[in-house]
C-alpha cells in the first residue's frame, strides 16, 4: 500500500519516538535496578539489615565459618627454648589481656605441644609472623601460628632496644591470635578508604560486623599498631564480643 511522503515521514517519526520512549524507559529501569543492586551490596558489606540499626556501633571483619566451636582454646609451644622464656611470658600476658577481656574466649594450657593435640600450636623462629589459616583452621596444625622473637631479618627495627622488642612481640602475638580467632586483615576490606594504601592479601572475611576500623590491631594501615603493644581498639573489643559473646564489655 502506498502512502504520501509526508504521511510516511510522520509515521516514521512516531515509530522512532516510540522506540526511543521504550529505550528511555528501559534505561531508567536499568538505572533504578543498578541503584537497588548497589544499595543491596552496600548493605551486605556493612552487615546491616535495611531499616534496622546494627547492634554494634563498631568494626570488624571475620570468617564466621571458622569460628571455634568452644571459646575455650588450648595453646601450646612447639619448642620452649630457655632463652625465650621471657618472650613466651609476654605473649601469654598480651594475648590473655586482650581478646578474652571482652569475650567468652579463654586461652588455656601454654605448655609444650603434643603432636595432634587440639588447639593452637605456636612455633618461634626466624619467621614472618603468621597463622596457617583462620580460626579453627589452625586447630592441631603443627607450627600453625608462627612468631618471631629476635627480628634478625624481618622487622629488624623491632630489635633496636629491649623495650621496642617487647612491644613488637606483644603486638604480633595479639594480631596473630586475632587471626586464630577468625579475624581477617582490616585493610583487605573492600570499603577501606583511599588513605589506606597497604596491599591486600588473599584472605577474605564472610561477615563485616560494622564499619571500617582505622585503629584495629588487625589493620596494617594502623601505623601505631606495633608500638601500641597489642592494645585492642574499641572496635576490636566489640567485634570479638560479637563473634564469641559471653562476657560484658
Amino acid at each position: 500500500m502506498w502512502s504520501p511522503p509526508g504521511r510516511r515521514l510522520v509515521a516514521l517519526t512516531l515509530i522512532v519516538a516510540g522506540a526511543s520512549g521504550v529505550l528511555y524507559a528501559q534505561v531508567r529501569q536499568d538505572v533504578h535496578q543498578n541503584k537497588a543492586d548497589l544499595a543491596a551490596a552496600a548493605v551486605r558489606l556493612r552487615g546491616e539489615v535495611p531499616g534496622v540499626q546494627p547492634v554494634l556501633g563498631t568494626k570488624g571483619w571475620a570468617k564466621v565459618s571458622a569460628k571455634w566451636g568452644s571459646p575455650v582454646i588450648n595453646v601450646c609451644w612447639e619448642a620452649m627454648a630457655p632463652e625465650h622464656a621471657s618472650a613466651r611470658a609476654w605473649v601469654a600476658d598480651a594475648v590473655n589481656g586482650a581478646w578474652p577481656k571482652s569475650s567468652a574466649v579463654r586461652f588455656v594450657g601454654w605448655g609444650a605441644c603434643v603432636s595432634g593435640a587440639s588447639g593452637i600450636h605456636i612455633a618461634e623462629g626466624n619467621y614472618v609472623a603468621l597463622t596457617i589459616g583462620l580460626g579453627k583452621e589452625v586447630n592441631q596444625v603443627k607450627n600453625g601460628l608462627r612468631l618471631n622473637f629476635t627480628f634478625q631479618e624481618w622487622n629488624q627495627w623491632c630489635a633496636r632496644d629491649e623495650a621496642t622488642r617487647q612491644k613488637c612481640i606483644r603486638a604480633n602475638a595479639v594480631h596473630e591470635f586475632g587471626h586464630a580467632l577468625g579475624f581477617v586483615h582490616e585493610h583487605n576490606r573492600h570499603d577501606r578508604p583511599d588513605s589506606c594504601t597497604e596491599v591486600p592479601d588473599t584472605s577474605a572475611g564472610e561477615e563485616i560486623l560494622t564499619p571500617w576500623d582505622p585503629e584495629s590491631v588487625m589493620n596494617y594501615c594502623n601505623t601505631n599498631r606495633m608500638l601500641a603493644a597489642g592494645r585492642l581498639s574499641d572496635g576490636d573489643k566489640h567485634s570479638v564480643a560479637a563473634l564469641y559473646p559471653g562476657r560484658p564489655l
